[in-house]
């Protein structure tokens, strides 16, 4: 039995770990054992690395690796350059479409060397090429044109086919800065980020159409859609991250996904910006359980609600929620969430509905347009429309269809008098009910 892991080493350098029983005469072996070792192609006809650093043909290496092996028993680490005859073996070997395989030549020390046959197949060459990099910061390109999931993706010219095909090379502790560049195009798939986290200071950054902007008439080029063509989502969300650390997102088109566009889950750290998030089934952006995340120059409209915050610390920034179905922001169990500068327009229920959090309110924005309420804080929620008792804070609450703010269930809203500009809300500016309270 052959197992094949990677192990830490240098950037530049990377090692396996091969193991196996070997018998001579029918008999486990026991003693020093000589192994020579080469990566050749499927048909034995290409050599790409030999032990000795020096064999280019087929041949058999020169040096020799000397290694203990107990009743049968051998383990050695393939590319380890402290051991004798073992040249160093680097990423660049597998940058390569084709099938790997090592083969092995053993002597037991009195009979000479022989082959060993069947050659191993090296199944995990994109892990072997990727989960090296422990300092130095690297690039894995994407592109659902021209790329191929059988490539490493560290080039340009050999770009991975899919998003997740990227990720599933990442190991769980990212020590250096990692972008998966994605070039423009349409991905129906579901991206999922499941236990990777950066350390603190570093990123994973999922890179789309960096040049979008809010005021862009057209969508990012870079699409990530739930839907394969059908009017309905076939996928649930665009992107779900859970457990992870220190993850970007820049540049993209979600839509048509049947539950969330993009979903975090207890991700610490998270940063998404430059992004639309539209026509998604249930929200376009959900994220519960997570601290110091950041979300700016986004945009989420015509979903059932455009962001959807739970137990979570969060920063919004220049971000719009317009035109979808129920609320523009629903916030719940949220100990400190921002908005600033952000515009919320045209929802179908509330601009932003608030329970049992604690929101602050900053720069210029405007809740207006909506069916019910600009702003509805309830059940033990505070809301602050300034900082420490200065001013800090402009916005428009106006043309809604019942009240421009809504107080209620224990809840306080404090704001500067004339900090807000209030103007044909339906049935009031303001509003209290059951204990609901309105400083300014």
């Amino acid at each position: 039995m052959i197992s094949l892991t990677t192990l830490p080493v240098s950037a530049q350098e990377v090692e396996f770990n091969y193991n196996g029983r070997v018998k001579v005469n029918g008999l486990m072996f026991s003693g020093q054992g000589q192994f020579k070792f080469a990566l050749v192609s499927k048909d034995g006809e290409a050599t790409f690395w030999t032990n000795d650093g020096l064999t280019t043909s087929t041949a058999m290496p020169t040096a020799t690796v000397t290694v203990d092996v107990t009743d049968g028993f051998f383990s050695v680490n393939v590319g380890d350059a402290e051991l004798p005859g073992m040249a160093a073996l680097t990423k660049d070997v597998f940058a390569r479409d084709e099938d790997m395989y090592l083969r092995v030549w053993f002597n037991d020390g009195t009979r000479g060397f022989e082959m060993l046959i069947p050659d191993r197949k090296i199944t995990n060459t994109d892990l072997l090429g990727l989960k090296i990099s422990k300092v130095k910061d690297y690039t894995i390109y994407v592109n659902a044109t021209t790329g191929n999931d059988k490539h490493l993706g560290l080039t340009p010219e050999k770009p991975k086919k899919t998003i997740q095909s990227a990720i599933d090379t990442l190991p769980p502790l990212l020590e250096c800065n990692v972008t998966i560049d994605i070039a423009d195009g349409v991905y129906r798939e579901q991206v999922s980020i499941i236990g990777i986290n950066a350390m603190p200071g570093r990123k994973l950054m999922l890179l789309g159409d960096e040049e979008w902007t809010t005021s862009t008439v057209a969508p990012p080029r870079v699409q990530i859609t739930g839907s394969d063509g059908e009017t309905t989502g076939t996928r649930d969300y665009g992107f779900y991250a859970e457990g992870s650390a220190g993850l970007a997102l820049k540049g993209f088109l979600v839509d048509g996904c049947a539950k969330t566009g993009i979903k975090l889950s207890n991700c610490e750290g998270a940063d998404a910006r430059q992004c639309n998030l539209s026509n998604n089934g249930l929200y376009g952006f959900d994220i519960g359980g997570g601290n110091n995340v950041s979300v700016s120059d986004c945009v989420a409209t015509a979903n059932w609600t455009g962001f959807n915050i739970l137990s979570s610390s969060i920063l919004f920034l220049h971000t719009a929620a317009t035109n979808n179905q129920a609320y523009g922001f629903n916030i719940g169990g949220s100990p400190d969430t921002r908005l600033v500068s952000v515009d919320v327009l045209s929802n179908g229920v509330h601009g932003v509905c608030v329970r049992s959090s604690f929101v602050e309110f900053r720069g210029v924005c405007r809740f207006s347009g909506h069916t019910y309420c600009g702003i509805k804080a309830e059940v033990y929620s505070t809301l602050f429309f300034y900082k420490d008792g200065v001013p800090a804070y402009a916005g428009e609450i106006k043309n809604n269809g019942q009240y421009g703010v809504m107080v209620a269930f224990n809840s306080m809203v404090m704001y500067s008098q004339g900090t807000n500009v209030f103007a044909n809300n339906l049935l009031a500016d303001y509003k209290t009910f059951t204990g609901g309270v309105l400083y300014y």
